[in-house]
C-alpha cells in the first residue's frame, strides 16, 4: 500500500508534459485532420497521464456497458440473483396434477447456451415433477412475467437488423439469449433446402431457398414478415448442415414452447400455456425448482462477450427494483440518477447496450466509472484480457498483454476502447473515436500505440 502511494506520488510529478502532449497530438493528427472526433483520457490515481478533449461527449458504442455494470453492481450488490421459479399448484390424483404449473420469471438470462442449456434445466424440472408422481397436468403452464413484463426492444435498434441475435429483445422469461435456432440442410439441386426450427412451433416458415450446385452462390437471408419467418437464398449442395441463431420476436413464447416440448418429451402431458402480466397467486403451491444466476456472473459475460441482451435486461431489472416498473425507460432513469449521485457527469444513454447513435459519454466520465467500478469489483475478473472475449484477437503481442483488461466498442464510424492496465498503481483509460473514416485495424493499432506509449 505504501509502495503504491509512493508510485502514485511519482506519477503525479510525471503528469502530462508538453513532450507527452506532442506525442498524443502527433499520433492523432493524421486522423483528426480528416474529421475524426476524439475524446481521450489516461489516468493513474488522480493524475492525468494524457488527455485530448476528455470532456467531449461522443458515441460510446458498447463501452456504454461499463456504466450498466457499475450501476447494477453498486445498486443491486454482488449477492443479487436473477431467478426463475417453478411451482406446482393443485393436488396430485392418479399421477395427474389437478391444477397448473406456474413459472415465476424474474429476468434470469442464464437458461442459455452460455450458462445452463434449456434442455438440461427443463429436463431436471421434468424429472422433479415425475419424482413428485406427476405425469400429466389438467391445467396449463402459466408464465408469470409481472416482474419485468413482455418483450421490449430499444427504439434505437434498427428495424432492418432486429432479426439478428445482437438485437434480441428482453423479457421476464427468456432462453438462449432470446434467440431461436434455424437448422439448414441442402437437398438436391433445384429443390428447396430442408429447414427446421428449434422450437419447431415458434413461427411458420416460408421456405424460398434453393439448393444449387454452385458454391459461389451460397448465401441465405431471413426476415420476419407478417408473423412468418421468410428464408431466402441459395444453398450449395455439398454444404454441411448449418445452424443459425436469430432473434425471437416473443421471448416469452420461445420460453414456453421450449419448456412444453421438454416436458412432453420427458413423459409429462400438458395442454398448453398462458401468460400473466399480473402476479399469479401461489397460495398452496409447492416449489418444484429454482434456477438462478449471480449478478457478478452475468456482468462478467456481458462485458467479455458484449452481449447486448444482458445489458438491456440489467437496465430493466434496475427499473423493476428502483424505478417502479421493469421497462427500459424506467431503468435508464435509475441509471442516470445513480451516475449523477456518484458525481459522474457527461453520460446520456438511450439503451444499455450502446447500440444507439444518440447515446453520449465522455472519456472523463468513462474513466470515472471505471475507477468507481474497480472499488467494488476486480476489473481483471469482469473485463476481457487479450485473447479473451472481444479482445480475442487484440494486444496478443503487446508487452502489456498480461496486465491489460478492456471493453471494446464498435458501430458504424465509431470505435472505442476503455479499461485498465494493472500495476502497483493502476492506469485507467478511455479512447473514444467517432466519425472514423479508416479501417478498424488501423484504429485498433492507434489505440494500442497510445496505451503502450503511456502505460509502460
Amino acid at each position: 500500500m505504501r509502495r503504491c502511494a509512493i508510485l502514485c506520488l511519482l506519477s503525479a510529478l510525471w503528469s502530462l508534459t508538453p513532450a507527452q502532449d506532442a506525442v498524443i497530438n502527433s499520433l492523432l493528427s493524421p486522423y483528426t485532420r480528416s474529421g475524426m472526433e476524439v475524446s481521450l483520457l489516461l489516468k493513474r490515481a488522480s493524475t492525468t497521464l494524457a488527455s485530448y478533449n476528455p470532456h467531449k461527449p461522443l458515441i460510446p458504442a458498447s463501452v456504454a456497458k461499463v456504466a450498466v455494470a457499475y450501476v447494477a453492481l453498486n445498486r443491486l450488490g454482488h449477492r443479487f440473483r436473477l431467478k426463475t421459479l417453478l411451482y406446482a399448484r393443485g393436488r396430485v390424483i392418479n399421477n395427474c396434477l389437478k391444477g397448473e404449473l406456474i413459472v415465476v420469471a424474474r429476468g434470469d438470462p442464464a437458461i442459455s447456451f452460455r450458462f445452463d442449456p434449456p434442455d438440461e434445466v427443463f429436463g431436471k424440472w421434468a424429472r422433479r415433477l415425475r419424482g413428485m408422481g406427476i405425469t400429466s397436468v389438467s391445467g396449463k403452464l402459466v408464465i408469470d412475467i409481472s416482474y419485468l413484463g413482455g418483450a421490449e426492444v430499444p427504439d434505437d435498434y434498427p428495424q432492418s437488423q432486429r432479426i439478428y441475435a445482437y438485437c434480441a429483445p428482453t423479457a421476464a422469461a427468456t432462453i438462449n439469449d432470446s434467440t431461436f435456432t434455424l437448422i439448414l440442410k441442402p437437398t438436391r439441386p433445384g429443390l428447396p433446402a430442408r429447414i427446421r426450427l428449434d422450437p419447431p412451433q415458434l413461427l411458420p416458415v416460408v421456405n424460398r431457398t434453393k439448393t444449387t450446385s454452385s458454391r459461389r452462390r451460397h448465401a441465405i437471408s431471413a426476415l420476419i414478415k407478417n408473423g412468418r419467418l421468410v428464408v431466402t437464398g441459395r444453398v450449395w449442395r455439398r454444404a454441411k448442415t448449418a445452424v443459425y441463431r436469430f432473434a425471437a420476436p416473443d421471448p416469452v413464447r420461445l420460453f414456453a414452447l421450449k419448456l412444453l416440448h421438454t416436458l412432453r418429451k420427458n413423459g409429462i402431458r400438458i395442454s398448453g400455456y398462458r401468460v400473466s402480466n399480473k402476479p399469479v397467486t401461489r397460495d398452496g403451491a409447492k416449489l418444484v425448482a429454482i434456477h438462478s444466476v449471480g449478478l457478478f456472473d452475468v456482468v462478467s459475460v456481458m462485458l467479455h462477450e458484449s452481449v447486448n441482451m444482458y445489458a438491456e435486461m440489467l437496465v430493466r431489472v434496475l427499473g423493476a427494483e428502483f424505478g417502479g416498473d421493469g421497462s427500459l425507460k424506467s431503468g435508464l432513469a435509475v441509471l442516470h440518477r445513480s451516475l449523477e449521485a456518484a458525481g459522474i457527469r457527461g453520460v446520456r444513454l438511450f439503451n444499455g447496450s450502446g447500440l444507439s447513435r444518440r447515446s453520449r459519454m465522455s472519456a472523463a466520465a468513462c474513466v470515472a466509472i471505471l475507477q468507481k467500478l474497480a472499488r467494488i469489483a476486480p476489473l481483471s475478473k469482469i473485463l476481457p484480457a487479450p485473447g479473451e472475449g472481444t479482445l480475442r484477437r487484440r494486444f496478443l503481442t503487446s508487452p502489456l498483454k498480461r496486465r491489460l483488461f478492456a471493453k471494446t466498442g464498435h458501430i458504424r464510424s465509431v470505435n472505442t476502447l476503455a479499461g485498465v492496465v494493472v500495476g502497483e498503481c493502476d492506469t485507467f483509460f478511455a479512447i473514444l473515436f467517432n466519425k472514423t473514416r479508416t479501417s478498424g485495424v488501423k484504429l485498433h493499432m492507434l489505440q494500442r500505440r497510445i496505451i503502450e506509449r503511456l502505460c509502460r
